[in-house]
């Protein structure tokens, strides 16, 4: 896994909502699923002003944004939903620190979800953009693919808890509550590969093994500094009162506090594991040179 965290800070003294977007950044491909308690229509669209719609009905929205690389069609959302200047900023001057803030007639929530190559190589970390406010979620992603589609297929079938019946805090919540699952599965890998490098820095240590724990711990602390800032976020989304967040969510919020303090667990006790992999790593090289010098000293 290779993962790479890079942010783009605007030059020093750069008025409000001034943009660093990556030159490499895609295309933004705008979808939204439009639905009731009984309904659901989805669709991707090319032109941002059918946005406008989304006021003023008595439907809910979900509208997903995955892709930074078209500035003016980022302003243009942000002028249809009124984001704040400094809620540009923080989704498209990526990555920024995850945090939640109240506005005046909406709430954002910046995320850090974590997957996997296709594949399984690379560790790709990626900056969510949580907003809703009255009928609305608003999401915008830094490229193509996430780990929403559990919520997607909730959203189509209508399954389970009644997602489509419980407002839009309750669908924000349920993104949330995803991308905070979905570092579990990633979890799971690093797991098995650290049980395989230490069966190898055992039976055969060599600079290849060295190489890869260094690169595992590298990855670790990017998981670590994902993870930690969440759960201070979540826990504030959780307890803080908010127009924008029922009592009913708030319980579920604090379920999701606790799974992203458990993930925060998790990494710390593998890099733990990954430094004592650094020292029996030594520790067995070091052996197996002392055993060469032994018989050398024989032969001599």
């Amino acid at each position: 896994m290779k993962p790479a965290y890079q942010k783009r800070h605007p030059p020093a003294g750069a008025r409000p909502g001034t943009l660093m977007i990556p030159p490499d950044s895609p295309q933004p491909v705008i979808t939204i699923m439009e639905f009731t308690p009984e309904t659901l229509a989805e669709r991707t669209i090319a032109d941002a002003n059918e946005l406008t719609s989304i006021h003023g009905s008595d439907h809910c929205f979900w509208v997903d944004i995955q892709g930074l690389g078209n500035e003016s069609l980022l302003r243009q959302v942000a002028e249809i939903f009124s984001l704040h200047l400094l809620t540009l900023e923080d989704l498209a001057n990526v990555p920024a620190r995850p945090k939640m803030e109240v506005h005046d007639t909406y709430q954002q929530f910046v995320t850090r979800m974590v997957r996997v190559s296709d594949d399984g190589v690379d560790l790709i970390v990626e900056q969510v953009c949580v907003i809703w406010g009255s009928n609305f979620v608003l999401t915008i992603q830094e490229k193509s693919g996430d780990v929403l589609d559990p919520i997607r297929s909730r959203l189509r079938t209508g399954k389970g808890r009644p997602i489509r019946s419980n407002g839009a805090d309750y669908v924000a919540y349920a993104i949330i509550d995803c991308i905070i699952d979905g570092f579990f599965p990633v979890l799971d890998q690093y797991s098995d590969w650290i049980g395989s490098l230490e069966e190898a820095c055992i039976s055969d240590p060599v600079p290849a093994t060295l190489e890869e724990i260094n690169q595992m711990r590298r990855e670790l602390m990017i998981l670590r500094r994902a993870i930690w800032p969440q759960c201070d976020a979540i826990k504030r989304l959780a307890q803080e009162d908010s127009p924008f967040v029922g009592d009913a969510v708030r319980i579920f919020l604090r379920d999701t506090c606790n799974h992203a303090i458990q993930v925060a667990d998790v990494v710390d006790s593998f890099r733990e594991l990954a430094t004592g992999l650094l020292s029996t790593y030594l520790s067995t090289t070091g052996n197996r040179t002392n055993e060469i010098m032994k018989v050398l000293t024989i032969m001599a």
